[in-house]
Order: structure tokens, then sequence, then C-alpha cells
């Protein structure tokens, strides 16, 4: 990336497109996303807030009738709801994205898979969440880093014991 970035600089004055889904926090992928503008493809609420539906953040309480909550006024949705809203991209999240030498704002966007709906239904991307957990971790982090676009940031149970591996000396 760095080289290809370099090159055009030198040779080209034209845009660069990196698309691309990430893998963890310090993954080129996401940390060149942190470097720009950082809009979410998002729902606008009732109230005017921009939500991102985020699939952590959506309750299975009912699986028939999953809901999501708006952060600001608490609203409650369905998924045909969101559907219906006006869909558009967040103001940017990161004010001092990267400048380049000619001026250019690197501009940064995800799209979550909650909010593309001729793609996945909510239902669908559980079932693969389901699937992924049950055939275990490799298959499970392809499934966020993916399915959901997001990186992949291990829970505490999954993290690596580096005492009881060092006690495995062979």
């Amino acid at each position: 990336i760095t080289l290809l970035l370099k090159r055009q600089l030198t040779y080209s004055h034209s845009m660069t497109v990196l698309a691309s889904t990430p893998t963890t926090e310090s993954g080129a992928i996401h940390v060149n996303f942190l470097c720009g503008t950082q809009e979410v493809w998002c729902a606008k609420c009732s109230c005017g807030c921009f939500m991102d539906v985020a699939y952590k953040d959506i309750d299975w309480s009912d699986y028939d009738k999953p809901v999501y909550a708006c952060p600001q006024c608490k609203k409650i949705y369905t998924e045909s709801e969101i559907i219906e809203l006006e869909h558009g991209y967040s103001p940017p999240k990161n004010q001092t994205p990267i400048i380049d030498g000619q001026g250019r704002v690197a501009r940064s966007f995800h799209i979550g898979a909650t909010l593309c709906h001729s793609v996945y239904t909510w239902k669908q991307i559980r079932s693969e969440e389901l699937e992924a957990r049950a055939k275990g971790y490799s298959t499970y982090r392809a499934f966020v880093n993916t399915t959901l676009g997001e990186p992949y940031v291990p829970g505490y149970d999954e993290q690596l014991n580096v005492d009881a591996l060092s006690r495995c000396k062979v």
C-alpha cells in the first residue's frame, strides 16, 4: 500500500481507492480507515441521529422480531422499519484526516452488513454468526471480518495464555 501511494503521488495526480474488509485493529485496512474521515453508512432516525445499526447492538430477545434502539432518543425499530428510513453517510468522525501534499483529503467509509439490505437480512447474519461460532475461532474471525466488515478483537476468553503456552516447551 505504501509503495502504491508513493508511486501514485510521484507519477499521477488521480484519486486512490482502497477497498477491503478490516482484519484486526492494527491491520493496514483499519489503520487507513482511522487516518481518513471515518464516515459510516447509517439509517437516519426520526430524531435526526445517524444510526450505524451495529450488529452487536441489535436486541435478539425475540428471535422472530429483532429490534434496534436509536442511541440518542431510544426509539425502537424493527429491521423493516430501518429499511424504510432515509440512509446516508454520517458526518466525518475524524475532523483531522490525512491531507496529502496536493491538498487531497483522505476519505474513509464503512458499510456494515446490517444496512446491506439487498445482500443480508438480520436473521441471515445471525444464522451465519451461530454457524461460525460452532465451527471455531478462525471461522468466527472470518465472519467478523468479511460479513460484518469489522476488525476482529478477541474476547478475554479467547486471548492467548502465554504462561500456559510457555510451560509446554518441547
